[in-house]
């Protein structure tokens, strides 16, 4: 038989499938004859539940148990509404979970810094998923040391001034500098030498993102289909390369000015995404606009930035734009149609 972990009062709901009702209720036990045993919450006191609840009609339960959701599919068995409204229900065959997060969470040990003005405090990254991390402090600015009292007293005062405000600096795996996201303190915890910060992410360059959402998929903590949003970015990346290029601002080699395969999109399609997706309509087009836009750049740059007048570099950037937002709509397309298979 599955365990049912809870306590006396704990909330579950009911779900009565034909009326789609959502009914709240409390846990009280189990009868030796294996039979759950539920309380009506008072709300429902004025509700007619006589039509919805009776013997052998089909419910299905959920309940949260120490940060999961768990959820079972049964019958009521016999149901009593005086004194009290409670429900016995047969005892479920099969418990499912599922985590309550929106995005899965993975432990690491990423080193990383907190940085508050011109003040710096080191520490690490103990899990993270695409919306978030818990922060762990360990160090100050000029010590390997754990933190003294009064510093970490400073750490946390500055947090609590500026829990919208809050700039991470990761260290991840592979990536030659730190990327920087700005953060909200969801939580935070203290003990005598460490602080624990909940953090939530709120924006980072789109630089930073790609090295992010490669690390995160790199450790299979996106879904493999984030690869379309991710490359929407990278495209992005390259047309703010390729203007900054026309501006003279800028160098970009020539091959990944021309080559529709030295791009990082071009990469990512030569050598993962043809293979994996080359069945759908949308990926064949998307491989041709991609070879339309470098095509379209060999034709027309083919001369240094300077060599242009401000007008023929604003019709070049308006055309390249067209074919550009044709790209980004494919891969929109794609990812939406992936997820809903």
């Amino acid at each position: 038989m599955v365990k049912i972990d809870l306590d006396v009062g704990s909330q579950l709901v009911l779900e009565i499938k034909t009326k789609l009702n959502k009914i709240k209720c409390a846990y009280v036990g189990l009868t030796r004859h294996g039979y759950i045993i539920i309380e009506i919450d008072k709300i429902h006191e004025a509700q007619n539940l006589h039509n919805l609840l009776y013997k052998g009609h089909p419910i299905k339960v959920r309940y949260l148990s120490k940060g999961k959701v768990y959820g079972f599919i049964s019958s009521i068995d016999s149901i009593i509404f005086t004194p009290d409204k409670l429900i016995f229900i047969n005892y479920p065959n099969v418990i499912e979970e599922q985590n309550i997060r929106s995005q899965k969470r993975i432990v690491c040990s990423i080193l990383s810094k907190m940085s508050f003005e011109e003040v710096v405090f080191k520490g690490i990254v103990v899990d993270i998923s695409k919306n978030g991390c818990k922060f762990n402090t360990i160090a100050d600015e000029t010590s390997d040391k754990q933190l003294t009292e009064k510093t970490l007293d400073d750490f946390v005062l500055r947090c609590s001034l500026a829990p919208e405000n809050i700039k991470l600096g990761l260290k991840l795996y592979g990536s030659p500098h730190y990327i920087n996201i700005v953060c909200k303190q969801k939580n935070m915890s203290k003990d005598n030498n460490c602080a624990v910060l909940g953090l939530e992410f709120i924006s980072m360059s789109d630089e930073d993102s790609i090295i992010f959402y490669d690390y995160l998929l790199g450790v299979n903590a996106l879904p493999i289909v984030f690869n379309f949003p991710l490359c929407v970015i990278k495209h992005k990346v390259w047309m703010k390369g390729f203007k900054a290029y026309l501006n003279e601002s800028k160098k970009i080699s020539k091959k990944e000015l021309i080559s529709s395969r030295e791009s990082e999109l071009g990469k990512w399609l030569y050598e993962e995404g043809l293979q994996m997706y080359s069945h759908l309509e949308d990926m064949i087009q998307l491989e041709n606009t991609n070879e339309a836009l470098h095509k379209f750049v060999l034709d027309y740059v083919k001369e240094l930035p300077e060599k242009y007048s401000n007008e023929q570099k604003e019709w070049l950037i308006s055309r390249i734009d067209k074919i550009s937002q044709e790209i980004i709509n494919l891969l929109n397309t794609i990812e939406k149609r992936l997820i809903e298979e």
